[in-house]
């Protein structure tokens, strides 16, 4: 039997839930809702059509990752497998949706991003010293950013300053106020 692939743009209408299974393994779930804009032919106006809600559930470094990453209000693109279940027991029957993420990331076509790119831990051989471990960041030399180093990135605080030095060295054009994603989906103009 094959899967059913699917890509579903949309918010993120719950905040994510981090677990860990009894095996260890790590988990991200959220709810998706994803509306669609229909163009009413009568009147010539463009109307929100009916909300689909997905449950999102994500497995192991992509769990970890997300639930670093995003937050309830955020655009995002899920890339993932659908399953979809009948219930029916004593409060009710209902069909319920489920994406098994696979790869899951902010829509860009509606705000900004910054990215920064995580190493997996690997343990010391006798003659070399251990690697960092999977949240240290990667960068330094070569990482396209000018004079920013993403490991001195620190905290989500840190995005306006990171924001006005890619501004000043040219990476991004200063086309007046930017507006920042903040943890949680509140927006506000980073440049008060």
């Amino acid at each position: 039997m094959s899967e059913t692939y699917v890509t579903v743009v949309g918010n993120v209408a719950t905040t994510p839930e981090h677990k860990v299974t009894q095996s260890g393994a790590t988990l991200a779930k959220f709810r998706l809702a994803t509306t669609p804009r229909r163009l009413d032919r009568t009147t010539g106006r463009w109307g929100d059509g009916p909300t689909s809600f997905y449950t999102v559930v994500c497995w192991r470094a992509l769990a970890d990752n997300l639930t670093s990453s995003v937050g309830k209000g955020d655009p995002v693109v899920v890339v993932g497998r659908l399953r979809v279940t009948s219930w029916d027991n004593e409060r009710g029957s209902g069909t319920a949706a489920e994406i098994e993420g696979v790869h899951v990331g902010h829509d860009l076509s509606r705000g900004i991003a910054m990215f920064r790119k995580i190493r997996t831990h690997r343990p010391a051989e006798p003659d070399r010293p251990a690697e960092p471990d999977r949240h240290d960041l990667e960068g330094g030399a070569g990482s396209g950013r000018g004079d920013l180093d993403p490991r001195d990135a620190g905290e989500p605080d840190d995005l306006d300053d990171d924001l006005d030095a890619l501004v000043d060295s040219g990476s991004l054009p200063d086309s007046g106020p930017l507006i920042a994603a903040e943890p949680g989906g509140v927006s506000r103009d980073t440049a008060a």
